[in-house]
């Protein structure tokens, strides 16, 4: 909680790093999500450098609304039930 200086207060405000707890996320269920399956792989992803973004798309045309919309779309896009 931040607390309002005094006009005249010259000591910092600080707080003990130790005290200060880390993030705790969830992690995605994947081993639940695979059902004992072994997981997609694409062997040409490992020639992709770890800095650099690996994009597949399984038909050539699923390309186009996120060449057409740009980052508008391409949330709804991604996540939009598939329906095939």
């Amino acid at each position: 909680m931040l607390r309002p200086r005094s006009a005249g207060a010259a000591e910092a405000a600080t707080v003990p790093l130790a005290s200060l707890k880390g993030v705790e996320v969830k992690s995605h269920p994947f081993a639940e999500m695979l059902a004992g399956k072994e997981g997609g792989r694409l062997p040409l992803a490992d020639h992709v450098p770890a800095d650099r973004l690996f994009v597949y798309f399984a038909r050539p045309s699923a390309v186009f609304p996120l060449l057409d919309h740009g980052g508008r779309r391409v949330k709804c896009w991604l996540y939009e039930e598939k329906t095939e």
